[in-house]
């Protein structure tokens, strides 16, 4: 049997070893929340770099060829494996210079019409136009060349003798261009990112070698 006073000893034993755990719970639990936070730290600023990296790679894999950025912002110049000629830049004596013309029966008509008089806001849809202004559009398709050809409408109102025309959508802007990157309509686009490479590749290969860019150029890789 323990006497009174073991029995107290005990409890106070007791009694302080439970205070002693209570302490070290609340230091444990301060730790694991200190730690948590700095965890949470630790991750958002991985996230960070992350995307710095990343942003730090594309932009030292642009260079004057692939992106807007001009030559002088080069940082390793590759070297072309073509010998100088002692020719000097540009065309040379006696070159035949060419130039895109417009052609009599493009691939896609596309008609800009007018509807309405500006000026006093009669309707235009039964006036004949008077004049057709015409704008063509080159693009390179996966094999042919195909032209679509945009007619914008003039008109002249009856009524108070206004000449209103349509308007020709804003990426065409020349009597004959080449196209770059605008709708045409609803099933012509952008060129796809393989096209547009493959384009610029041909471009390349025949300007170091002189050669003219045309149907029969295509056709010959077709096999027609």
């Amino acid at each position: 049997m323990l006497t009174v006073q073991q029995a107290v000893f005990t409890v106070e034993s007791l009694i302080s070893k439970v205070q002693q755990q209570k302490q070290l719970i609340h230091q444990l639990v301060q730790e694991n929340e200190h730690l948590r936070h700095e965890i949470k730290q630790l991750r958002k600023e991985n996230e960070q770099l992350k995307y710095r990296v990343q942003e730090l790679e594309a932009r030292t894999k642009k260079n004057s060829s692939n992106s807007h950025l001009p030559p002088s912002s080069d940082r390793f110049h590759t070297h072309s494996s073509r010998k100088p000629s002692g020719n000097k830049p540009g065309g040379q004596e006696g070159h035949q210079g060419t130039t895109l013309r417009q052609v009599e029966h493009p691939h896609h008509r596309i008609v800009h019409r007018v509807h309405t008089c500006q000026g006093c806001g009669a309707s235009l849809r039964e006036v004949k136009p008077f004049k057709v202004d015409i704008r063509q559009v080159f693009d390179v398709p996966p094999v042919t060349i195909e032209v679509a050809q945009h007619e914008r409408e003039v008109k002249s109102c009856p009524h108070c003798r206004c000449v209103q025309q349509a308007e020709f959508p804003p990426h065409v802007t020349n009597h004959v261009q080449k196209q770059v990157c605008a709708s045409r309509g609803n099933s012509h686009g952008c060129m796809s990112r393989a096209h547009r490479n493959i384009r610029t590749w041909l471009l390349t290969f025949l300007a170091e070698r002189k050669r003219p860019m045309t149907s029969g150029f295509f056709r010959d890789i077709k096999g027609r």
